[in-house]
């Protein structure tokens, strides 16, 4: 008889322990979810809600937004993005180009000099999703953004693990560009200060972009004539600033650069280091020609120096 209770005894117990821990794991599941870490560049701090965000069609998607988050009101120049499910690798739908990495779990975009204005994206993943806002944040507009990701939960080890995205939504204001494609190589603009508007080679780097690049400071002149000192990314990025004025200011055609960035839009690329698009742009081939370069005889095309 003792033997018979204290092996019921046991049995009760186990089945105590079992819905205990099935009931902490339970719990555990839904008080951990967590929005996570912010993105990896501009540094947007996601909001976690709970269940979906439905949007039936790509123009539904700002109203949905603006209807549920935002309270705010949509304009004709506003474009919705729905897709679900993702696939990893890069995809460009509208202005953005959308990068889903190989396990997909984070998502990257990128304007690539389009000044398309990204107002939100939504990540879905598991039970919840995480809202991007990055209107009203400084510094926008933002050229691109990386590391967006769903809600995550810890796991047995005290980890923050992220489930795979299921779907996303993104809201952005479309960008006129100036649809150019035309560059001028930073050799050019080294070779021909007098061709240059809208800057003059003694203004400080740091203060031209709004970044802390360097100590002691630097004129943009001093960064574009050596570039072995200051780097190959301040190189370009004084260059497509030049670019960027001759498009906005050099009205008359011989000074006109067709490039496919605003000064604005640049400078905003230059702070988040997205130095692989102005390279690009400013090796797409230069219009501007007929005027001698830096030399003994032609000193009006020298950039000067401190």
């Amino acid at each position: 008889m003792k033997r018979k209770n204290l092996s019921t005894l046991r049995k009760m117990l186990m089945l105590v322990a079992v819905f205990a821990v099935a009931a902490m794991f339970s719990v555990s599941a839904n008080a951990q979810a967590v929005a996570g870490a912010p993105t990896t560049t501009v540094g947007i701090q996601p909001v976690l809600y709970p269940g979906n965000f439905v949007a039936d069609t790509d123009d539904e998607v700002c109203y949905a937004i603006c209807r549920l988050f935002e309270d705010c009101d949509v304009t004709g120049e506003m474009r919705g993005i729905k897709v679900d499910p993702p696939a990893p690798g890069t995809t460009t739908y509208g202005q953005l180009d959308i990068t889903i990495s190989a396990n997909g779990q984070m998502l990257d975009w990128n304007t690539n000099g389009s000044g398309a204005q990204v107002l939100w994206f939504i990540i879905k993943g598991g039970r919840n999703f995480n809202l991007y806002t990055y209107v009203g944040v400084g510094g926008f507009p933002f050229p691109l953004d990386t590391g967006l990701h769903s809600p995550g939960s810890y796991n047995r080890r005290g980890q923050l693990v992220y489930p795979q995205i299921s779907h996303f939504n993104a809201c952005y204001i479309r960008g006129g560009g100036t649809g150019g494609d035309q560059g001028c190589t930073p050799g050019y603009w080294r070779n021909h200060y007098d061709r240059w508007v809208g800057l003059v080679a003694m203004a400080d780097f740091d203060t031209t972009f709004g970044v802390d690049m360097f100590t002691p400071d630097a004129t943009v002149g001093q960064v574009i004539s050596a570039p072995n000192t200051y780097g190959s990314d301040a190189f370009h990025a004084v260059a497509a600033l030049l670019n960027a004025n001759a498009a906005e200011l050099a009205t008359d055609a011989p000074g006109y650069v067709a490039y496919p960035s605003t000064p604005g839009q640049v400078i905003g690329m230059v702070q988040v280091g997205n130095f692989g698009d102005l390279k690009r742009a400013n090796e797409l081939g230069c219009p501007l020609g007929g005027s001698p370069a830096c030399s003994k005889a032609n000193r009006g095309a020298c950039v000067p120096l401190p």
